[in-house]
């Protein structure tokens, strides 16, 4: 999962003092870097849950409202009043308040938010992570999409991410993703016929050719978890073929009992 403070924890000081100041929240010199992280995951959160739940229409506001238990004192006339009052009541406690959605609304946020079908599970407690993932992903946007291009590259010098482009969309992308980003990138090739799994498939291959239920059955005959996303789900898989592949290296690699010898470990 995306979390904000975490994933802000990852930058300098002088950056998230820089950031509060385009966002224009409030912070002082003595504020350390956990302090700014949250007054910075405060102001993007709000953004996140509204930028979600706007795809929803005035009837389906309404009825989370009741199943908020929110108190209105004054009813409002439009869309955007019951918008404003389910945005803050949500913001009170965000994961909890996710578990009063019915499992239609949290798939139609999903399926609005353009997740794949077979990416989206039946189960509320997978629905819940998976809406809260893109509440976090999309406030961490909202906010980085405030900053200018070297306040940008500054963010993914510190992460380690090379990123060949000028465009603040493409960063903002290679810093939520974790990946670098040049233009000369050739996009890899997806197989003609649909592979099996096995050590050396691609994680392309993996995610055009398989639904997530095939998945799944993958990683149960394997004892492999099976929460997350599609996405989720390729990177357990291809996780598991590699460190199956070196496991079995180990084991055949045979150890002379005249002299000990030093182990790599891999990180």
């Amino acid at each position: 999962m995306v979390e904000i403070q975490k994933f802000f924890k990852t930058f300098d000081t002088n950056l998230l003092r820089e950031l509060c100041y385009y966002r224009s929240i409030d912070n002082s010199e003595t504020d350390t870097k956990n302090k700014l992280t949250q007054k910075i995951a405060k102001d993007a959160i709000p953004s996140g849950v509204k930028n979600v739940i706007t795809f929803l229409k005035l009837t389906e506001l309404q009825e989370l409202v009741k199943l908020l238990n929110i108190t209105l004192l004054d009813q409002p006339k439009l869309k955007a009043g019951f918008l404003r009052c389910v945005v803050d009541k949500m913001c009170e406690d965000l994961e909890t308040a996710l578990y009063q959605f019915t499992i239609p609304l949290l798939k139609k946020l999903l399926s609005e938010l353009k997740v794949q079908e077979d990416e989206i599970p039946n189960n509320k407690d997978e629905l819940v992570e998976l809406v809260l993932n893109e509440i976090h992903a999309v406030g961490i946007e909202v906010v980085l999409s405030n900053l200018p291009e070297d306040a940008l590259h500054k963010m993914c010098e510190e992460m380690e991410l090379k990123v060949d482009t000028s465009s603040k969309t493409k960063m903002i992308d290679s810093l939520l993703n974790g990946e670098d980003y040049h233009k000369s990138k050739k996009k890899l090739k997806i197989s003609k016929n649909k592979p099996k799994i096995q050590l050396g498939i691609s994680k392309q291959d993996l995610t055009q050719w398989f639904l997530r239920s095939e998945l799944e059955d993958f990683c149960n005959s394997h004892s492999l978890k099976t929460s997350g996303n599609k996405k989720d789900l390729v990177k357990t898989i291809l996780d598991f073929l590699v460190e199956g592949k070196d496991r079995s290296k180990k084991k055949r690699k045979r150890v002379s009992s005249k002299s000990p010898q030093k182990r790599n470990v891999k990180r």
